[in-house]
C-alpha cells in the first residue's frame, strides 16, 4: 500500500503543479482572484487521481514482488507449491476495488 499511495501522491502533485503554472498565468493576465486557481485545482484532483490510481497500483505490485524476489521469499513460496495466482489474489482484489472506485 505504501508504494501505491506514494506513487499516487507524486503523480497527482506533478500533474497539479503543471496545471497550476498555466492557471496562475491565466489569472494574472486576466486580473482575477487567486482563490479561483485553488478551486479549479481542487476540481481537477478527481481526474488526476483516475490517472494515478492505475500507475500507483502497477508500481505498488511490481515493487512488492521485487522485494519478495530480491530477498528470495518468492522462491520459497514457489518451492512450497504456491502458485502465482495464489500470490496475486490480494493484488487482484485490490485492483478490482480500485477499478470500481475509479
Amino acid at each position: 500500500m505504501l508504494p501505491l499511495l506514494a506513487t499516487l501522491a507524486i503523480a497527482a502533485s506533478l500533474l497539479l503543479l503543471d496545471k497550476m503554472l498555466t492557471l496562475f498565468d491565466f489569472v494574472a493576465a486576466e486580473g482575477g482572484p487567486v482563490s479561483v486557481v485553488w478551486r479549479m485545482l481542487a476540481n481537477l484532483i478527481p481526474e488526476y487521481l483516475s490517472l494515478g490510481i492505475p500507475i500507483g497500483l502497477l508500481l505498488g505490485i511490481l515493487l512488492a514482488f521485487r522485494k519478495l524476489a530480491t530477498s528470495s521469499e518468492l522462491d520459497i513460496f514457489r518451492a512450497v507449491g504456491m502458485s502465482y495466482l495464489r500470490l496475486l489474489r490480494v493484488p487482484f482484489l485490490l485492483a478490482i476495488a480500485l477499478a470500481t472506485v475509479n
